[in-house]
């Protein structure tokens, strides 16, 4: 018996149709969540005679949509030295999240929404002329940094990378094991 042409084109019609379908909503659902970058923005803190605070940082989320796992990250020792057996580790501080930034909640600039003012623990303040990390996740659980320093004449540097796309070893262990987006399900 000859094979059913009308059965068989309309069979693999239907699976292209499908494959075509699938692939349409998976890119939906990544472009959906790659609208979403956060830029984070540190801002030094500023004592009232206008010198920078190296025990507070100020962070602002100027992008769109949350910035996820913030870790502050310090420099590594300078050459020829070594951080203390004590020394905890290169994590300064985390947040869990900042959110984009919003209007003043009643109480002016310091009460707005994705604007997070970091305490910084009292051994480990901001050094001047030193390179600082912020890694940060998006919602697709892509890795984000912006670097900052200070220098001498307490003017702050910054530089935001965007989303990288570097292999996992340059995003530190300790960073990437904090990470509350692990991996991404569509």
């Amino acid at each position: 018996m000859p094979p059913n042409w009308a059965q068989i084109v309309s069979a693999v019609a239907a699976a292209a149709a499908l494959a075509i379908a699938t692939f349409a909503w998976r890119t939906n659902v990544r472009t959906y969540r790659g609208s979403f970058r956060p830029v984070v923005r540190p801002v030094p803190a500023r004592h009232p005679n206008g010198t920078i605070n190296n025990g507070r940082l100020i962070l602002k989320n100027i992008g769109r949509g949350p910035a996820i796992s913030v870790s502050l990250v310090e420099p590594p020792p300078p050459p020829g030295e070594q951080w203390p057996l004590t020394h905890p580790g290169p994590i300064v501080t985390t947040v869990d999240v900042v959110e984009p930034l919003g209007a003043p909640q009643g109480g002016g600039e310091s009460t707005r929404i994705g604007r997070i003012a970091l305490d910084i623990p009292p051994l480990r303040v901001l050094r001047r002329n030193a390179t600082y990390h912020l890694f940060y996740q998006d919602l697709a659980g892509s890795w984000h940094e912006t670097t900052f320093e200070f220098d001498d004449s307490e003017a702050m540097t910054a530089r935001h990378f965007g989303r990288r796309w570097w292999p996992p070893d340059a995003v530190p262990r300790e960073v990437a094991e904090a990470a509350q987006i692990v991996r991404d399900s569509a």
